[in-house]
């Protein structure tokens, strides 16, 4: 089997202490990689974060768990009221490093980066991951 059998061809990073991965693809339709990040999550008994960024402006994290439950949390700073939901503290604050609080989760998400990828390095810190591998 080649790459060219493949229905999406995925690219892995691991962190250097490989306490984390990202998993990334190009061309993949949203609700699938939604779809698959949540079986992802239960088959490996692991909590799981599909990030969408849009257009720069603002990004959604979704937090998929290995019991089912899952929760949005946007960042950025041209992002309308209307995306804006309440996140499920107890649900994100599982994935802070030692020492992050989740106070300092809200204040970059009501922060005033320029670019949705600036947030993003922002919240990497929080979860103990490379601010420059993040994007």
């Amino acid at each position: 089997m080649t790459e060219s059998d493949a229905e999406y061809s995925y690219w892995i990073k691991f962190s250097d202490d490989r306490s984390w991965a990202t998993l990334g693809a190009d061309g993949y339709d949203i609700g699938k990689a939604q779809s698959d990040v949540a079986g992802i999550a239960k088959e490996l008994n692991t909590p799981c974060v599909f990030t969408n960024v849009f257009d720069s402006d603002f990004c959604e994290l979704h937090l998929f768990c290995p019991d089912g439950k899952k929760d949005v949390l946007t960042a950025g700073q041209v992002y309308c009221e209307e995306m804006y939901t309440e996140s499920n503290q107890t649900l994100w604050e599982q994935l802070l490093a030692e020492g992050k609080t989740w106070e300092q989760l809200q204040e970059v998400r009501n922060g005033n980066d320029t670019f949705a990828e600036d947030a993003l390095c922002d919240i990497a810190v929080l979860f103990d991951m490379d601010a420059k591998q993040v994007t």
